[in-house]
């Protein structure tokens, strides 16, 4: 029996790197990444809907997001566009199912004062 094809988002990532690592005996995973790493098969800005469309190459069915922008100064409005492109790009594939790992930084701070 083959391996089931899996995307990855932010594979040169910790936990994408980690998740390919760990389990990539059982499954064939296709990293991508904005950043080269050793597990990233293809370069790609989750922002631009173009670059995003590179991945009609690849045959997958479920996909892996661990993407997300840290180090920005726009770290909400680029994880804000990088999300809503990809889920966008993998709503119109119709694959079978996707898990979204995400942070603090795909939302804006909720800030509240002292007392009640």
């Amino acid at each position: 029996m083959s391996k089931i094809n899996i995307l990855v988002t932010g594979s040169s990532g910790f936990l994408g790197n980690s998740i390919i690592e760990e389990l990539g005996s059982k499954y064939n995973f296709i990293g991508t990444d904005q950043n080269p790493g050793k597990n990233t098969k293809e370069i790609i800005d989750l922002r631009d809907n173009q670059q995003i469309k590179n991945l009609d190459k690849f045959e997958f069915k479920y996909a892996i997001c661990t993407a997300w922008d840290q180090i920005s100064r726009k770290i909400y409005e680029n994880n804000k566009k990088s999300t809503k492109c990809l889920i966008t790009y993998l709503l119109n594939r119709k694959i079978k199912g996707i898990i979204f790992i995400s942070s603090i930084f795909a939302e804006q701070p909720v800030h509240t004062s002292g007392g009640s």
